[in-house]
This record gives structure tokens, C-alpha cells and sequence, in this order.
């Protein structure tokens, strides 16, 4: 029955709200110290008492012994090591003198990529190599795009900005 006191009251009630909002996160930060706080005192008493935990709790990625199929893939990946320059140098002399002019691009495209994967397998990084290589071939086949219909693109490009000044200048007016 006071209708001059509602805005006061409003200002009241909002207060209140506010308060009781703080009081709220408050407790529950009150709540998650008396926790953290009941967990070091566990800790403490069961230090005091000797129990020190799992002595390798702390290694996060513990290594273990090469198993027999890990020494041997080892032992083939150093072959390789020794032998993949001179591989390509020979490969590329192959090819250099077995194909004609035309395909030699080819044929050394086809060494050199072969080499790539074969060591990307050897560092276990195939899926890495597969997904950049997508990407590349993405990336070119869009400049490829990009190159034949440049003109196209750009034709479309003004008219799409056309049609959103047009719409924002007819919203302008509206408003």
C-alpha cells in the first residue's frame, strides 16, 4: 500500500539478491578449502605414519624394455639410416639415364615420395604424412580454382557486397 517505497524496495530486493549471491559462492569456496584442508590432514597423518604412496607414482610415461619385434623394427630402421641417401643417389641416376626427359619429373617424384613415406613409417608419423599431404593437395587444388575462375569469384564477390549494402542501407531507412 506504499507505491512511493517501490523503487526503494526494488533497490532493496536486488541488494538482497546480490548478497545472497556472493554469501552462496562464499560457502561453496569455504566448502572446497575445508576439503582440500581434510585431505592434506589425511595426507600429514598418513606420512607421519610411514605410508609414503607407490614409489613411481610420479613417472608419468615409465619406459620398459624394447621388446623382440621393437629391437628388430630398431635394428632395420638403422639399416635404412645407412642406406637411404645412397638409395636416392642411385635412384636418382637410374632414373636420370632409364627414362626419357618427359617422365623424369615423374620418376623422381615417385623416388623421392617413396623415400618420404618409408621414413615416415620408420618415425611412425604415416597418419601425420597422410593428413599434410591432403592439405597440400587441398591448398593447390584451391589456387588451381582460385586461377581459372578468378573472375567468376571476384563478379560474384562484388555483387554479394552489393546486396548486403543494399539490405543494410534499406534497414538504415527502416529503423
Amino acid at each position: 500500500g506504499f507505491p512511493h517505497l517501490k523503487k526503494a524496495r526494488q533497490t532493496q530486493r536486488e541488494q538482497i539478491e546480490t548478497s545472497s549471491k556472493e554469501m552462496n559462492g562464499l560457502r561453496a569456496e569455504l566448502a572446497a578449502t575445508d576439503a582440500a584442508l581434510e585431505a592434506l590432514r589425511l595426507y600429514n597423518d598418513r606420512v607421519r605414519s610411514g605410508d609414503l604412496g607407490p614409489a613411481r607414482a610420479h613417472i608419468k610415461h615409465a619406459h620398459h624394455p624394447a621388446s623382440d619385434i621393437g629391437s628388430a623394427m630398431s635394428k632395420l630402421a638403422e639399416v635404412w639410416a645407412a642406406l637411404s641417401i645412397g638409395v636416392f643417389m642411385v635412384g636418382f641416376v637410374f632414373i636420370y639415364f632409364t627414362t626419357s626427359a618427359r617422365f623424369w619429373p615423374i620418376g623422381l617424384g615417385l623416388l623421392l615420395g617413396v623415400i618420404v613415406f618409408v621414413e615416415a613409417g620408420f618415425r611412425r608419423q604415416l597418419s601425420q604424412l597422410v593428413s599434410s599431404v591432403a592439405i597440400g593437395l587441398a591448398l593447390a587444388s584451391s589456387l588451381v580454382l582460385l586461377f581459372h575462375f578468378f573472375w567468376q569469384i571476384v563478379i560474384v564477390g562484388v555483387l554479394v557486397a552489393g546486396g548486403y549494402i543494399m539490405w543494410d542501407n534499406v534497414r538504415e531507412l527502416r529503423g
